[in-house]
């Protein structure tokens, strides 16, 4: 064959140029290319559907054959010659692999394509054929369109309903864990917190129930732990959510990449340290908060995960604001927004854009909503209206949760720029949205700038 290539196609009709000879599974490949895209174009052209279909069959399995178990590096290649040649079970199996390896390496726009793709292809299997791999795609689905699109994304309710109808039916326990994770965290970023926390609890309930059939039980207890504690912060129990996440964090592995990651989208170690972080700034533990906020972002720098750094950075700037450091919120967002614009993370760039201009009313305002200098009225103006901007995105996206926090903020610039009605408008949009969702962990927060502007003049 190399020889028919090298003389025949290559040097005399020049059809095809060598390319490079490289050892794949302890085998020599030898690599060519058509020397123009309109020679390969004619000539696959002249083929007929059935011959299309059986040479891209033998070069799929000729491919799987020959990179063996390293068959995930060229996935991609498999998916699109076993879809001409009519398998499409091979087809999706795939595509599978093909989305968990861009999934490593932080290519979420790939791998939803790829997932996107696999979905629908499921109705071209048998009803054998379907069921597993139906719930494989869902449950890789879902992280994939939260990283993209956050969890307010239109389509993932249906996605999770779907997977739990299968993951029940077929009487995976486990694929029904990370189920009932992504809803109760669906539930959280739509606020609605109580059934987030019910979720919660019923994957603990789950775990207890099946402990001796869950190999990696302590795991599973890992991200039941620090969801029942996310949920339990948002409500405004810092106390019981701290102890949560304090028992997650006991059960974490530092370093160890968890079946969060690939499942979820998130290192369960380092959500579990930023929100442990939020709840000890609840309770008036700053320092304590510090410190684990920082190793939550150097844990998740080690990761190399770059969904799970921009994640830890974004939250370190909202806990930075709240110890009323302004300096640290702007290193730290400048470092999600780094990383979200370059991987099109919708939530984290409006996330760290609200710290920016957060952190430039802080400085403007000092310790208290009372009016501002004349020179930095301007300052001000421009970050309450991007802080508004972006609540206006925020909502739009469906995203509740975090609203009564960036509401404070929009409270305490307009308080200092002397539009007190304004200020007292934006607290009652706090307090209608904590009566709607029963987000409370910056109740305190809002109680005391209620109090300031209550003895405001004007």
């Amino acid at each position: 064959m190399v020889r028919q290539l090298g003389s025949e196609l290559d040097r005399r009709h020049q059809l095809v140029t060598a390319e490079a000879v490289q050892r794949i599974a302890g085998r020599r490949v030898s690599a060519y290319r058509f020397s123009h895209a309109l020679y390969q174009r004619y000539l696959y052209e002249e083929l007929d559907p059935a011959e299309r279909a059986y040479l891209h069959e033998e070069v799929g399995v000729a491919l799987e054959d020959v990179y063996g178990e390293a068959k995930g590096e060229v996935a991609g290649d498999l998916a699109r010659h076993f879809e001409a040649a009519g398998d499409y079970e091979k087809t999706v199996d795939h595509l599978l692999a093909a989305a968990a390896g861009a999934v490593r390496v932080g290519a979420e726009q790939e791998a939803l394509a790829h997932l996107e793709r696999g979905r629908g292809l499921l109705e071209q299997l048998s009803p054998a054929g379907r069921e597993g791999r139906e719930l494989a795609v869902l449950t890789a689905l879902a992280p994939v369109l939260t990283a993209q699109r956050g969890y307010g994304a239109v389509d993932l309710p249906a996605v999770y309903e779907r997977a739990e109808a299968v993951a029940r039916r077929v009487g995976d326990d486990r694929q029904l864990f990370w189920i009932l994770w992504g809803q109760g965290a669906t539930h959280l970023v739509c606020g609605r917190l109580a059934a987030s926390r019910e979720r919660a609890g019923a994957m603990l309930a789950l775990v207890e129930e099946r402990d001796a059939a869950f190999a990696d039980a302590a795991i599973l207890r890992l991200g039941a732990y620090y969801a029942h504690g996310i949920a339990g912060f948002f409500l405004g129990e810092p106390a019981a959510a701290g102890a949560d996440l304090a028992r997650a964090i006991a059960l974490d592995e530092p370093g160890r990449r968890y079946p969060h990651l690939a499942l979820t989208g998130e290192d369960a170690g380092t959500t579990a340290r930023c929100f442990a972080a939020f709840a000890a700034w609840a309770v008036g533990r700053g320092d304590e908060a510090r410190v684990l906020g920082d190793e939550a972002v150097e844990l998740a720098r080690g990761l190399g995960h770059p969904l799970t750094l921009a994640f830890a950075q974004v939250h370190a700037a909202f806990l930075a604001l709240m110890l009323a450091d302004s300096a640290a919120a702007r290193r730290h967002a400048m470092g999600a927004l780094t990383i979200a614009e370059e991987r099109s993370f919708a939530a984290f760039l409006l996330m760290g854009g609200f710290v920016l201009a957060a952190a430039d009313a802080m400085e403007c305002l000092g310790p208290s909503p009372a009016m501002v200098e004349v020179p930095e009225v301007a300052r001000l103006g421009d970050a309450l209206a991007r802080m508004e901007q972006i609540l206006g995105y925020w909502r739009g996206a469906g995203v509740q949760i975090w609203q009564t926090y960036f509401l404070a903020h929009i409270a305490a610039a307009r308080a200092g720029l002397g539009d007190r009605r304004g200020a007292v408008a934006a607290l009652a949009q706090a307090e209608a949205a904590a009566a709607t969702t029963g987000e409370r962990f910056y109740a305190s927060e809002l109680a005391r700038l209620g109090d300031a502007l209550a003895v405001a003049p004007g």
